[in-house]
Parts: C-alpha cells; sequence; structure tokens
C-alpha cells in the first residue's frame, strides 16, 4: 500500500515538474542578444536587434534552437524604400538557403513579402517574432500586418542576418553579442520611437486597405477557377552561394496567408523597454491614404515569380564566383572583408552596372569586387518567366582566409 502511494506521489511530481518544463517557453522572458546597424552607400538605414530566450553567440546554436525569437528592424533614414528593402530579403534567403528550401517556403515568403508595403519612414519599428502557439507574427509600430503558420520561416530568414552570408560580416558579429551591448547603441536603439499619431494613420489606413482587399477577392472569385496555374521552372537543387578557392583563401560570392492587418500584436515582454511617452518626431507620415508604398502597384510577389527570381539570382551568384580573384596585396597584407555590389544586367545578360553600396576596409578588396561583376559579363540571360527589361539584385561578395 505504501508503495502504491509512493508511486502515485511519484508520478504527481513527475507531471508537475513537465507541465513546469512546458511552460517555461511560455513565460520566459526574451534577452536582447544584440544590436547592429545596416548602411548603404555611407548612409544608416536601420537599427537591427535580435531578442531570444537563451543568449548566445553561436549563429547556428540560435538558428536550430526551439525558443522564442525577435527580430525587430528600427528606421533611422528618412525612408526605406519598399521595393528595395522586399529585395533584401528575397536575396538574403536566396544566397543562404538551398533551392528545396525555396521551393518549400516560396508562397510563405511571398506573403511575408506582400506584408510589407508600408511606407516605412524614420522611427518606425518592423517586429518579426517566432511564437510557439501563434506561428510567426509581423508588425509594424505595434499592429499586426499578418501571420506565417510555419515558425520554421523564421529562421529561414533570420539566416539572412546570422547565416553564412549576412549583410556583413560586422553586422553579424554584433547581433552575436549575447547580450554584451555597448551602453551608448542600447540607449540609442531604445530612443527611436513613433508617435501616436502615426500608428492611429497605419491603423486608418489598413482598415481602408483590408475591406477594399475583400472587396477585389469577392469579385474576383467567380472567374478564378478560369486561370492558368502558374508554373515554376525546373532547375538543379545546388546550394545559390558560390565559392572560389587558392591556395590561402576561400572567396564567397553572393548577391499562409496574411491575417487581418489591423489586429493589434500580443506584447511580449523585451529585455529593455521605456516608460516615457513616444518623442514628437519628424519625417512621419500621418495621413491614412499616405500609408502604402507608391511602387506596390506594380511589385506584389506570387509564389512562382519570387521562385524564379530566386533561383535565378542563385544561378547569378554562382557564375560571379568562377570570375573573383582575391587580390595579390590583400593576401600578403591578411585583408579580408564583405563588399555589396548593386547590379543591374539586361535581358541579355549584360552588365549595365555595377555600383558598391556597402565597401569593405580595403581598396583592394573593393575594387576587385567591381572587377568581377565585370568580367562576369555577360551573364546568363533572363528567364522568360521574369518580366521586365532589366534584372537588378544585390551581390555580397565575401573575401575571407582560411585559418
Amino acid at each position: 500500500m505504501y508503495l502504491s502511494i509512493s508511486v502515485k506521489r511519484l508520478l504527481a511530481c513527475a507531471t508537475m515538474l513537465a507541465c513546469l518544463l512546458l511552460s517555461h517557453h511560455a513565460i520566459a522572458a526574451m534577452n536582447l542578444n544584440g544590436i547592429a546597424s545596416h548602411t548603404e552607400f555611407g548612409n544608416e538605414q536601420y537599427m537591427a536587434a535580435l531578442y531570444v530566450e537563451d543568449l548566445s553567440a553561436d549563429a547556428r546554436q540560435i538558428l536550430l534552437s526551439n525558443q522564442r525569437k525577435r527580430m525587430e528592424i528600427k528606421v533611422v533614414a528618412d525612408r526605406l524604400f519598399s521595393r528595395k528593402f522586399k529585395r533584401q530579403w528575397v536575396e538574403g534567403v536566396a544566397i543562404n538557403a538551398g533551392n528545396a528550401e525555396l521551393k518549400k517556403h516560396a508562397q510563405n515568403l511571398a506573403n511575408f513579402s506582400n506584408m510589407i508595403k508600408i511606407k516605412l519612414v524614420k522611427n518606425d519599428t518592423l517586429t518579426i517574432e517566432r511564437t510557439f502557439r501563434r506561428g510567426v507574427e509581423v508588425s509594424i509600430n505595434g499592429i499586426l500586418l499578418g501571420t506565417i503558420e510555419d515558425v520554421s520561416f523564421f529562421d529561414l530568414i533570420l539566416r539572412s542576418w546570422i547565416g553564412p552570408v549576412p549583410l556583413s560580416t560586422e553586422f553579424k558579429s554584433e547581433l552575436l553579442r549575447a547580450g554584451s551591448i555597448e551602453p551608448q547603441t542600447l540607449a540609442r536603439f531604445e530612443e527611436i520611437r513613433t508617435t501616436r499619431e502615426r500608428v492611429a494613420a497605419l491603423n486608418a489606413g489598413l482598415s481602408k486597405e483590408a475591406a477594399g482587399a475583400a472587396l477585389a477577392t469577392a469579385t474576383a472569385a467567380a472567374g478564378a477557377s478560369d486561370q492558368p496555374s502558374e508554373e515554376v521552372p525546373e532547375t538543379d537543387d545546388s546550394s545559390p552561394v558560390a565559392a572560389t578557392d587558392s591556395a590561402t583563401s576561400s572567396i564567397a560570392t553572393t548577391s499562409s496567408s496574411s491575417s487581418a492587418p489591423v489586429a493589434v500584436a500580443e506584447e511580449e515582454p523585451a529585455a529593455s523597454s521605456s516608460s516615457q511617452p513616444p518623442a514628437v518626431v519628424e519625417n512621419q507620415i500621418l495621413d491614412e491614404s499616405d500609408v502604402f508604398d507608391d511602387e506596390e502597384d506594380e511589385f506584389s510577389y506570387t509564389a512562382a515569380d519570387l521562385l524564379s527570381r530566386q533561383l535565378y539570382l542563385s544561378k547569378l551568384t554562382r557564375w560571379t564566383g568562377s570570375y573573383i580573384k582575391y587580390p595579390k596585396s590583400s593576401l600578403r597584407r591578411g585583408e579580408q572583408g564583405t563588399v555589396r555590389v548593386s547590379v543591374i544586367i539586361d535581358r541579355k545578360g549584360q552588365v549595365q552596372s555595377a555600383e558598391i553600396i556597402q565597401d569593405s576596409d580595403h581598396k583592394a578588396l573593393n575594387r576587385e569586387a567591381v572587377k568581377a561583376v565585370q568580367r562576369a559579363s555577360p551573364y546568363p540571360a533572363m528567364p522568360e518567366v521574369i518580366a521586365g527589361e532589366s534584372f537588378e539584385f544585390t551581390l555580397p561578395v565575401v573575401f575571407a582566409l582560411r585559418d
């Protein structure tokens, strides 16, 4: 009898312990792992922050961990153009993922890209959060833009920040500080806040857009069954990141449907917050009729279109890899760095322009990145499924010496 009672107690204790462990993720606060700044043409565009439950300096550990995570982008520039900002995510995913993953998440990435159609202006905060029960939530200034059910999608886009080919080596390292953040950087990040007026304008504009979209969907539903389905061209499943090795160096060249947009996102505890009311700031769009980017009418992704672009981008990055040469002077000096080059090619693959948007600290590496693009011309011609007279992409060229 006593043995029976003891067993029951042990089972009860085990059950309680299991419940506590399962509830850990629901109650654990996320911690600020790191803050990084992204610049183009020498001008700061935004500050990015990565929140996790368990602080870490190991990118792989963060990417593979089954925990809540959050990415925050606070706009520093007067404006981030939606089309360019979207392309940054699309390219980052294409560079850091294999073709099989691109195909798997094509619809998720299309939905995510089409959520980001807001005119992002100074002091806006874009939040992407990996939850356990609600999927991946995308919000702007606390207003929910949409949800993607597959939580693995979060880790796919997080690779754009801390994957093998991030926006820059420094950007990645700053996000992997494991909570060791400079006080000045933290203070500056916390000072970036929007206004109540901006939030009200976004809510009103998103409400009108949602109503219009519902009407358009209902109108188009009758003829939807007559539309042909989109097809994606067949391609190989090799890695999109090409690499060129020398005896002493390694060079990598890189280039669920939305939910109601006006719901207020459920807040989670953050590493730091301020009880101060938001300061009055300039450059805010306060007119509800001017919430969306003017370019959006001609730049909304379908899954098939986006996948075609990503697979083509993968081909372009591999193509460039064979044309990169590590400068001998840089090898002697041990110079390393990442150079981001904006490239425009025509339909035949001829390079129309190649411009550095983010340079390294070494002139020889910067020159070689542009020369490599010029040597690679003509690139493979644009596929017929991609519309337009030209194709613009960003090519991160990473110069890294072997250990």
